[in-house]
């Protein structure tokens, strides 16, 4: 890709997010395809960015690519604004550092079918956000070397409620598969879903509630919490 490019084609791919989102308009629920280069392997992506314009739909073709940045200044992908979505990605971090994979800092985001394979901080962090849809996601490696958990939810100026995850398995995480944080974390649900959810082999807790997080609530069958140290 080049930033001098349309943007419009996939022979006029641009090459940097800050140029795709000079091309967004917010609420306009425009949809950013990025693709690989091809050769039979993931294409690894060394970028870290931000999703700051509303209802902007992120889509990749699965695990052909790869978002693994070589800085540790900054968490690989936050989502700053409302109702964004990302489906069809692998997200790591960079091997050194606590920066985190994924993290969702606005209400109503999505994720479907993404794959966060390593992290040194959490591989999710939801931060003061609500109401975000979390369906086939898949951590291994979660604070590896580091510090943090798989997913962690975290109320601190705000509220991080009703939240949804679905479709979920974590394994072989440093620190908790879920972790619930905060008096305003309450309501969040974890549902087995129609593939059914696995919570195994993590040194942590495999979910916690901690610092007054309540009423949140793990609903089966076909959910699996099995093996997790603590």
């Amino acid at each position: 890709g080049s930033d001098g490019n349309t943007g419009l084609t996939r022979a006029q791919s641009l090459l940097t997010w800050a140029a795709v989102e000079a091309l967004i308009t917010a609420y306009n629920h425009d949809i950013v395809f990025v693709h690989p280069i091809g050769g039979g392997q993931a294409t690894v992506v060394d970028a870290t960015f931000a999703m700051s314009k509303a209802f902007t739909l992120l889509r990749g073709p699965g695990r052909d690519i790869k978002f693994k940045p070589t800085t540790s200044a900054n968490d690989t992908i936050t989502i700053t604004a409302p109702g964004c979505e990302m489906s069809g990605l692998i997200v790591e971090t960079r091997t050194s550092g606590s920066r985190d994979a994924i993290k969702l800092l606005a209400d109503f985001a999505r994720l479907k079918s993404v794959w966060a394979d390593y992290s040194r901080g959490h591989a999710l962090a939801i931060e003061n956000a609500s109401h975000c849809d979390i369906d086939g996601l898949i951590i291994q490696e979660a604070a590896a070397g580091g510090s943090g958990h798989a997913i962690s939810v975290k109320s601190t100026s705000g509220n991080a409620k009703r939240n949804f995850f679905r479709n979920t398995r974590l394994l072989h995480n440093a620190g908790d598969g879920f972790r619930f944080d905060g008096a305003n974390t309450q309501d969040n649900f974890i549902f087995a879903g129609e593939k059914g959810s696995s919570i195994d082999l993590n040194t942590g807790w495999g979910i916690n509630e901690v610092n007054g997080a309540s009423h949140n609530h793990i609903i089966g069958p076909n959910l699996i919490v099995h093996a997790n140290t603590a």
